[in-house]
């Protein structure tokens, strides 16, 4: 009996062709849905608290979950003086919820922020953490004390000056 010889390896050279195209994995486009949650928290429990410290506390609220610092006082007096130093330690918490190890810094904004300074511990003393300069280096769970510097001292600005109109905590993850 015969076989068909030339059917056989035209066969086969189409068996091999195939393989060699799907050998080598080539593709251009994939396409893919997946889905994504991101939830608001309170300051509390997000991957950065926020809350009032331990020394200073009163001068840290919050109102419609956005935390504010208050420098008042009695009989409605607001700010600090021109041409003074104030310090307020141990005004705020700052916690690292997540799970990865963070550098965190401030920004000031404002009119003047140039005489407003964030420090991680006592004001003056500790780390000045401001616009990013320095950091200080958080590990999960971990948490700092943060503390406010005023000096208008020879700053020439007027009664009722605007220093700053915000913070922002700035959390960068090591893991880059």
């Amino acid at each position: 009996m015969a076989r068909p010889k030339g059917k056989l390896l035209a066969l086969v050279l189409v068996f091999g062709a195939i393989t060699v195209v799907t050998a080598t994995g080539a593709f251009t486009t994939v396409e893919a849905e997946r889905t994504a949650d991101v939830n608001v928290s309170g300051d509390a429990s997000a991957l950065l608290a926020l809350e009032p410290g331990p020394e200073n506390g009163e001068y840290v609220t919050t109102d419609g979950g956005e935390v504010q610092i208050q420098l008042g006082g009695p009989q409605g007096a607001e700010g600090v003086n021109v041409n003074s130093y104030t310090a307020i330690n141990g005004m705020m918490n700052v916690t690292n919820n997540g799970q990865n190890e963070i550098n965190l810094h401030v920004n000031t904004n404002g009119s003047h922020p140039e005489y407003v300074n964030i420090y991680n511990g006592s004001a003056g003393s500790g780390t000045n953490i401001t616009d990013g300069e320095n950091s200080v280096t958080l590990s999960p769970g971990d948490t700092v004390q943060i503390s406010m510097e005023i000096d208008t001292r020879d700053s020439g600005l007027d009664d009722g000056a605007d220093l700053i109109d915000s913070i922002e905590f700035v959390a960068e993850s090591t893991d880059n």
